[in-house]
């Protein structure tokens, strides 16, 4: 609790600028069976995020503590704007797209997650990123570049996305599409290609976009690997994210309960 403490004072004086800054807590809680015990484990996450942006500056810090361990920075980045080009350095992963699953429900190839520090440059619909090897030895070595490109249609976002690497020289490609409504739901669905080896993931969101959220994900070897329900609810100014993910090889039911709060 002493680290929790630490961190909420630090987000405060972090934010006692002369324009304030957003500050984000969260408290996220997640369950999950043992597969060893078959036992109920509880994962508990504490983050603090702080972020201010005014167009022309911005940058946003991210301290993190998992189960009442040591707290530390888990992401940061700045950046300006430059003739309509929004530039940012820092740890602030990738632009791929990404899977609407949580981490362990997760089927799609995820190349964000190797990139930590990068150079993003974002303009007009196209996302561009330098992913550095380890800024503390050399910040000229790339590790890998990806590329991603937004077209907005009055139907849906559809997005391309390419990733490179420069050690194993090979590309990972995904596209997504967000916002197909039809009817009273929000359709969307993702789709990862690497190493001759494709993923996919398909999401209905209920009520217009407001209700629940189903997802259904698999890959090449196993077309249905996880199906699952997420739905965020405020209540009193608290948001409750709730998430039931259920695997069908391990015939396991996996709850994950989040909790967050802004002040």
């Amino acid at each position: 609790m002493k680290n929790i403490l630490v961190a909420a004072f630090a987000a405060t004086l972090m934010a006692g600028s002369a324009i304030a800054a957003d500050i984000d807590a969260t408290l996220k809680m997640e369950v999950s069976e043992d597969a060893t015990t078959n036992n109920y484990k509880a994962k508990t996450t504490v983050q603090l995020d702080v972020a201010q942006d005014e167009g022309l500056a911005f940058g946003s810090i991210s301290l993190k503590s998992v189960d009442n361990a040591s707290v530390g920075v888990d992401k940061w980045h700045f950046g300006t704007t430059v003739a309509g080009a929004r530039i940012s350095f820092g740890d602030q992963g990738g632009i791929m797209p990404e899977a609407v699953a949580g981490t362990s429900a997760d089927t799609l190839v995820d190349t964000n997650a190797a990139m930590e520090e990068s150079l993003q440059v974002s303009v007009a619909g196209l996302d561009f990123a330098l992913g550095m090897t380890d800024i503390r030895t050399d910040v000229s070595e790339i590790a890998n570049v990806q590329a991603a490109y937004t077209i907005g249609l009055p139907i849906a976002a559809i997005t391309g996305a390419v990733d490179y690497n420069r050690t194993t020289e090979e590309y990972t490609y995904a596209a997504s599409m967000n916002g197909l409504d039809v009817g009273p739901v929000a359709l969307g669905s993702t789709v990862t290609y690497a190493l001759s080896n494709w993923a996919y993931e398909v999401d209905t969101t209920l009520l217009g976009g407001t209700g629940p959220t189903l997802y259904l994900n698999g890959d090449e070897s196993d077309a249905m690997q996880h199906i699952g329900v997420q739905y965020t609810q405020g209540v009193n100014g608290i948001d409750l994210t709730t998430e039931l993910d259920y695997d069908t090889d391990n015939k396991n039911l996996s709850p994950t309960v989040t909790l967050s709060f802004a002040f």
